[in-house]
């Protein structure tokens, strides 16, 4: 969703997904207004097209003078009359400026030049601004507001404005699915992890504006399924849990600072692959076989997983009926008939495998784990 402008058009448009887009596409329409001939027109530009009277009052420097409250004569004071607030006036860029008299003095003159000059300036900017809200719209809100025989000709940009506001500032239920869908969509390999967390940031966004924000809990997971086919992506997000067990301590800037930190120091190997498990079952090479592909500690890994399920399976064969056995979830190995905190594998490796890998209960705490 980027805020770029071209060709006459809003980028995000409103042509497709228009209620996931419209606060986007209201935020682009807004800050083009508001930087439009502010030479003329100070500050906010033509920002004023799009405010209700409230709105525009509440903007810093509108405000010239305080509305004042009436008091009383007491005392020999004088009475004071209640006056309103004066806000700054909305420019006038329809009316035409009056025309001086013929025998006007110069300086009169040369102010009505430039303020039907200044005039003419702002509305063909304002034109130009309504012309790229058209192009923005798709064709049913272009049907919807065309009138015989103008098309949208007569229509002003407060009408395409508020039209809009009417039909896509909702959003529906299926509006929060695709959102959800969005967040949880997997990392491309051509897509930075800063692109993702902006592209994260602004569907925040979006539910934020909907009455409905996330807590940073669920911004952190969804980005976390969202990194989980990131081989260094997902480690660096693993080092992150570690280092903030308690889930109140994570926010999701937190972890964007720590994946985009940390992410390039991984080394990809079998475990952070999650090739582990799937070699443990095959068997081991005889001892007089050099195995180079793994050090002391891979292999010593491995042997105590490869004795663990050994033992496992033994068990079945011993038990009439293995259905009724309990099974428990275990971090490296998902559900099985062990708990994390008897795991022979990850007991063998503290430095690796921490208290918390030994207590989870999901395989999103600490994230990484078995499903």
């Amino acid at each position: 969703m980027s805020i770029i402008q071209s060709a006459g058009i809003f980028v995000p448009d409103l042509k497709t997904d228009p209620h996931i887009n419209f606060s986007p596409f209201r935020g682009v329409l807004f800050n083009e207004a508001m930087n439009t001939e502010n030479a003329i027109l100070g500050q906010y530009g033509l920002l004023f097209i799009f405010l209700s009277d409230a709105e525009w009052e509440s903007l810093p420097g509108n405000l010239i003078t305080a509305a004042i409250a009436a008091v009383p004569a007491a005392g020999g004071a004088a009475a004071v009359a209640a006056a309103p607030a004066v806000y700054r006036e909305r420019y006038d860029f329809t009316t035409p400026v009056p025309r001086p008299a013929n025998n006007a003095a110069n300086a009169v003159l040369k102010d009505f030049e430039l303020q039907t000059n200044n005039k003419a300036t702002v509305y063909k900017a304002y034109l130009n601004l309504r012309a790229k809200m058209i192009n923005s719209l798709a064709a049913e809100d272009i049907s919807a507001l065309s009138q015989y025989p103008y098309g949208v000709g007569n229509r002003s940009a407060l009408d395409l404005y508020n039209h809009v506001v009417t039909q896509y500032s909702q959003l529906t239920q299926d509006d929060f699915t695709t959102i959800i869908g969005h967040l949880r969509s997997a990392k491309t390999a051509i897509q930075t992890y800063a692109a993702l967390a902006s592209a994260h940031r602004d569907l925040h966004a979006i539910l934020f504006t909907a009455g409905q924000p996330l807590s940073e809990l669920d911004k952190c997971n969804y980005l976390i399924d969202a990194l989980n086919k990131d081989a260094a992506g997902i480690y660096a997000a693993q080092l992150y849990a570690q280092a903030y067990p308690l889930i109140h301590h994570r926010t999701f800037n937190g972890l964007v600072a720590h994946v985009i930190l940390h992410a390039r120091n991984s080394v990809i190997t079998t475990g952070s692959m999650h090739y582990a498990t799937a070699a443990s079952v095959m068997p081991l090479a005889p001892a007089a076989v050099p195995v180079p592909a793994f050090g002391a500690a891979e292999l010593a890994s491995l042997t105590a997983e490869n004795a663990q399920l050994k033992k496992e399976l033994k068990a079945l064969r011993k038990t009439s009926n293995p259905a009724g056995r309990t099974k428990y979830y275990c971090w490296v190995h998902g559900m099985c008939f062990h708990p994390g905190s008897k795991c022979t594998v990850m007991l063998a490796d503290r430095t690796k495998y921490t208290t918390a890998h030994l207590n989870s209960t999901s395989s999103s705490s600490p994230p990484g784990g078995k499903a």
